[in-house]
């Protein structure tokens, strides 16, 4: 079974407490780390590219508030 970076970033944005929240991309980028190294379905997630969590943020974006489609 595959996922696309952004359903799990979804899943781990779900699980990260309120106060611990951020969307900075470097910090979340390193979030999947622990995940990666613990848990062999993550393993490819190891060392992601802050570019490509800015994008999957992007895309949960677009997926949850529709104002911020593109026409």
């Amino acid at each position: 079974m595959k996922f696309a970076l952004h359903e799990v970033l979804s899943g781990m944005l779900a699980s990260v407490e309120q106060d611990r929240f951020t969307d900075d991309v470097k910090r979340l980028a390193a979030m999947f780390e622990g995940p990666a190294t613990a848990v062999p379905l993550f393993a490819p997630m190891a060392g992601v590219d802050s570019e490509a969590v800015a994008h999957a943020l992007k895309t949960l974006r677009r997926e949850v508030d529709p104002s911020a489609r593109r026409p």
